[in-house]
């Protein structure tokens, strides 16, 4: 489409226009980013009533040179269910962006839809993800299962950046193992109303995970009290249970603390 404009802002500036803004009642022009979040009805029906009652002032949409909706998927929807027109604005500059990376400052969007933004994508990493998340939700909190697929020590902010640029990999096939082993503490230690503490998880998996550790020797020293006196940090957690793992033990497991961070040695 060209854009000619005769207003005084556009004969005196040497800005360079790179959108514009148009209105229409053709709403099959447009298409929904694959990337971007699945459409909420009830947030739909709420902003439509609000346009009805005139207490929503709704922004104009944006949309790539395509018409993929990078920016308003829910007031499109909204205006198009109460027949009103479209205002949109047409960026060039978006044009084949991650709608879910240019989103990543909005504050609404969770860890959940960054992960169904990119398994819907085709990315086989998410896929695997949403799995593990729906299987044991409410038993591990969504950021503990990401570190420990990721392949990450621990999670110290840069495994939930890193899954919402899309990068995350999935590589720890033991994951599945280590979940399922925290379904039966869980039990053992009578938190089945709440996920398990996401330090405490960290340490178990990293003790877990250590070949010289016998599982069922762990498990049985995970009892009710002893979780409910452990400390909070991961490092102090992590002491905790081997030295309570070790207890009259012959082969005791050794460990260090470097700078107040366990190692095994």
């Amino acid at each position: 489409m060209n854009i000619t404009s005769t207003n005084r802002f556009d004969a005196d500036t040497s800005d360079q226009v790179i959108g514009y803004i148009c209105k229409t009642y053709n709403y099959s022009k447009f298409h929904f980013d694959k990337l971007n979040r699945i459409i909420n009805e009830n947030s739909v029906n709420k902003l439509a009533k609000a346009i009805q009652e005139g207490n929503a002032k709704v922004q104009p949409i944006q949309v790539d040179s395509h018409f993929n909706i990078v920016d308003g998927q829910h007031r499109f929807t909204a205006l198009k269910k109460l027949h009103l027109p479209i205002i949109y604005y047409v960026d060039r500059l978006s044009y084949g962006m991650d709608a879910a990376v240019q989103n990543s400052e909005q504050r609404h969007w969770k860890l959940t839809d960054y992960i169904e933004s990119y398994k819907r994508s085709g990315n086989e990493n998410y896929t695997k993800l949403q799995k593990l998340m729906d299987k044991y939700k409410g038993i591990v909190s969504m950021s503990t299962i990401a570190t420990v697929a990721g392949g990450y020590k621990d999670n110290s902010g840069t495994v939930s950046k890193v899954v919402k640029q899309g990068k995350f990999v999935f590589v720890n096939e033991q994951t599945s193992d280590f979940l399922d082993y925290s379904v039966d503490v869980r039990k053992k230690i009578g938190a089945t109303k709440t996920t398990l503490r996401q330090n405490f998880s960290l340490s178990l998996y990293q003790i877990w995970s250590h070949k010289g550790i016998d599982k069922k020797r762990l498990f049985n020293i995970l009892t009710p009290e002893f979780y409910r006196t452990l400390p909070a940090g991961t490092s102090d957690i992590s002491q905790a249970i081997i030295d309570k793992y070790n207890y009259r033990l012959h082969d005791k497991i050794q460990y260090v603390l470097k700078n107040g961070v366990f190692h095994f040695s």
